[in-house]
């Protein structure tokens, strides 16, 4: 149920936070989002997440969702959901370094693998099942952590063409995490910033480019301001948190809304990697490319080359960086525990072809980690 904290928000607030909205009844859980509204991973994400749950609990817990930075935004969700401002939230961990320091380590590997199927699989199998320390930062925030998805590989959109490594020479490229090296390693200057923010620093030329998916020409805007797209495979995200309620919330659940919320994450982490990855990709990249105009290009060996020796250097650095910035004290072992958990999942969602298959997807998700979960440990 919301704090009371919310209650009081939404009922001296609710013309401006909640639009179209009379009231939050008793039933209505808060999510909290810095992520577009109307994006993919609202609409086809969390709204049908929620509406699973209120299916699998007859109507006694439902999500209002409120996206669009209107209560938290990607920097404050973590800490929304700590002091109870909202009672379920979007969390990106490379927004909150210090406090998910041990989350951030398998943020790091971003260059290591590119399909969304296997990423998901292996991320939170480690996270829920083999690193207490990674759920240890959700506890510590009053959060818990149910489940993350991963995209598709990142690629650069720029105001400019950029065909080799020598034309990203001098560029000052958004990126986060792990991936400023990355842009450092081509000899850009990498430039932190969350993505919404990015699509103003664009259109001013205050940066070059962004380093993002398809999926953001539409969901952020960068359509609008740049014109063209490099495709090269440059890092998949993984952990995006987008399944983490607040501890009063949890708390307040009863065992069975509790299991549904559980029981409801498996399909809604395949839809994340089928709807919001594989397929809205090639929908949003026709509509740039017919539309906005858009003119995509694929990087050559030089970059292939790049990324190799990158990924050889990174597999040392993450974790001594970690260990020494973040003071993440078992930084190898969660580092090389993604890294073992990864093949297995590579292995299956290429047999199985998991990322084009969602109730297959699922029905993997449900029976090598959720059903393994124990609730009372959460």
């Amino acid at each position: 149920m919301p704090s009371k904290v919310l209650h009081g928000l939404v009922a001296g607030a609710a013309a401006t936070l909640l639009i179209g909205v009379t009231g939050v009844s008793a039933k209505e859980l808060i999510y909290g989002a810095g992520v577009p509204a109307r994006g993919e991973q609202m609409t086809m994400g969390m709204k049908t997440y929620s509406d699973d749950l209120a299916k699998a609990t007859n109507g006694s817990l439902k999500l209002k969702i409120v996206a669009g930075s209107q209560i938290v935004t990607l920097k404050s969700a973590l800490a929304g959901l700590r002091d109870g401002t909202i009672d379920a939230g979007f969390i990106v961990p490379t927004f909150t370094r210090k406090e998910l320091k041990h989350v951030n380590v398998i943020y790091d590997t971003e260059v290591f693998g590119t399909d969304p199927a296997a990423i998901t699989g292996a991320a939170n199998e480690t996270i829920l099942l083999h690193c207490p320390s990674c759920m240890g930062d959700f506890k510590a925030n009053k959060a818990v952590y149910l489940g993350s998805f991963g995209n598709n590989d990142k690629g650069l959109i720029c105001r400019k063409e950029v065909k080799t490594v020598a034309d990203v020479k001098g560029l000052k490229i958004r990126a986060v995490g792990a991936t400023t090296r990355l842009m450092a390693a081509m000899g850009a200057v990498p430039v932190v910033m969350g993505p919404p923010d990015a699509t103003t620093a664009l259109e001013r030329g205050t940066i070059d480019c962004v380093h993002a998916v398809v999926t953001w020409l539409k969901n952020f805007g960068y359509w609008d301001v740049a014109k063209y797209m490099l495709e090269t495979p440059m890092g998949s995200p993984r952990t995006i948190s987008d399944i983490v309620f607040g501890r009063r919330a949890w708390d307040a659940m009863s065992m069975a809304e509790k299991k549904a919320a559980v029981g409801a994450v498996p399909m809604h982490l395949a839809r994340m990697v089928y709807r919001y990855n594989v397929e809205a990709d090639g929908r949003i990249k026709e509509r740039a490319i017919k539309e906005k105009h858009v003119t995509f290009h694929e990087g050559g060996k030089d970059f292939h080359d790049l990324l190799d020796n990158f990924r050889k250097k990174e597999r040392v650095l993450i974790p001594k960086l970690d260990r020494e910035k973040l003071g993440v004290t078992n930084a190898e072992e969660i580092f090389e525990t993604f890294l073992k958990t990864l093949p297995k999942w590579e292995k299956v969602a290429k047999e199985k072809k998991l990322k084009y298959d969602m109730n297959a997807m699922a029905a993997i998700y449900k029976r090598e980690i959720y059903d393994k979960l124990d609730l009372s440990k959460l």
